[in-house]
């Protein structure tokens, strides 16, 4: 049952004075322009590097990073997630430092491997020119899932500026390494690969010199097996159901790309991710800086339910005015935009991304408040919705690509994702909704 008509304006005048109070908006503004700066070198820069590199190359780059992607966000049992949820300082630094051993351990196992198994990967061929990409997957993924960890500290402490200048400079190296590899080698994989992986290290220095800077630095503890035990015990949502969220999330994101890399030619896969990556940007610029926030404002609001929903339905509503330009440019002129930006050989990604904004755009609007089930304690029900998601985009991806059609199974696949974001749209809103 929903509130009494006269506390609707108390209660927008209480959210709005709490987001002033907690600088909601200064932080995601603060957070939006270190994006900003960062996605415009990329997006400058971007084609140049789909002029030098092969398309089947840029390919391959972009399914190992959709990998990495999947590791990095799942190695940890998504505990990381918790750093922001913590009762103090200390138990968020022990979770950190728990996260840490799993990290470890995971390196260590993923080394011995690369080791034993490295004739093995030599007789597969799978050092391609360039350099063996076998030895360069755990440091990046490794790398990955570190710079999670000093994210969500930084998340905690409200370091919203160095989180903003740590978004900046990694897109310049990336293209600067990206650059030398090819005036050194040619079309490589191993260049690629090897400018996501400087870039890694980038966002790693500036995020952790910075908070030590801001005096924020992550604290050391010790941890024994019995304080594992027990944050396992209090954020046993995050390894139960968020691991399993995230890493369907992370794989419904990631198996477009991968079905397409195994289904269709090198160059299909590679505008396919010229497309994603570059529909994305928005969501990047705009979806990260409110996510964060969203994260730590809605913690706090927790408590207040009537305060909760109307800053959940605020943000969906921002972020929908927000998404309908983006959409209606890349509908009526994607493919020209494509053309004349990267190149006539990329304007199939242009046609791409004429049938893929629509599930994007739709994404911005529900990414940034996805994580309202951590807060709300309700991971079991997202848990199912995001099964059922990966379910149906399988599906409708599965049935575009038996048709021997590309463009068929981009279409059906737009269709199924747009679909299944709304229906979580509907739940993040009937979930927060006020009771008698």
């Amino acid at each position: 049952m929903s509130a009494p008509p006269s506390s609707i304006p108390m209660t927008l005048r209480q959210l709005t004075e709490r987001i002033k109070q907690s600088g909601y908006l200064k932080n995601v503004s603060r957070l939006s322009i270190g994006t900003i700066i960062g996605q415009a070198i990329a997006v400058l820069l971007l084609p140049i590097v789909t002029r030098l590199y092969d398309s089947a190359d840029y390919g391959i780059a972009a399914t190992l990073n959709a990998m990495v992607m999947i590791a990095s966000s799942t190695i940890m049992l998504r505990m990381d997630s918790a750093i922001v949820l913590a009762d103090s300082d200390e138990q968020a630094a022990k979770i950190i430092q728990f996260c840490g051993q799993l990290i470890l351990g995971f390196a260590i196992v993923i080394a011995i491997s690369a080791l034993v198994f490295f004739g093995l990967a030599l007789d597969l061929g799978f050092f391609p020119k360039g350099g063996p990409l076998y030895f360069w997957l755990p440091v990046w993924i490794v790398l990955g899932a570190g710079n999670i960890l000093l994210a969500s500290w930084a998340n905690r402490h409200a370091a919203y500026k160095v989180l903003s200048f740590s978004r900046a400079l990694p897109p310049l190296l990336a293209f600067i390494v990206m650059l030398s590899m090819y005036s050194w080698q040619g079309s490589t994989i191993t260049g690629l690969v090897l400018g996501h992986i400087s870039a890694a290290i980038t966002l790693y220095i500036t995020i952790f010199f910075g908070l030590r800077h801001e005096g924020k630095p992550i604290r050391h503890l010790a941890i024994d097996r019995m304080e594992i035990r027990n944050l396992l015990k209090r954020f046993k949502q995050f390894p139960t159901y968020g691991l399993l969220m995230t890493f369907l999330d992370q794989l419904t994101a990631s198996l477009p790309l991968l079905i397409f890399t195994a289904s269709f030619s090198p160059h299909d896969a590679a505008c396919f991710a010229l497309a994603t990556n570059v529909l994305r940007l928005p969501s990047t610029v705009i979806g990260q800086g409110v996510a964060q926030v969203f994260y730590e404002m809605s913690a706090k609001l927790s408590e207040d339910a009537a305060l909760l929903r109307s800053f959940v339905i605020n943000n969906i509503k921002f972020l929908s005015f927000f998404s309908l330009p983006f959409l209606i440019i890349i509908v009526t002129a994607g493919p020209w935009l494509f053309e004349w930006i990267f190149g006539a050989a990329w304007r199939d990604a242009g046609e791409y991304a004429r049938y893929l904004v629509i599930a994007i755009a739709v994404n911005l609007v529900a990414s940034p408040v996805s994580m309202i089930s951590s807060v709300i304690r309700k991971q079991r029900t997202h848990f199912v919705i995001s099964l059922l998601s990966f379910a149906i985009r399988a599906a409708m991806i599965g049935i575009g690509v038996t048709s021997g059609s590309a463009y068929t199974a981009v279409i059906l696949y737009s269709i199924g994702e747009a679909m299944m974001l709304i229906v979580f749209l509907i739940w993040v809103v009937r979930s927060v909704r006020i009771r008698a």
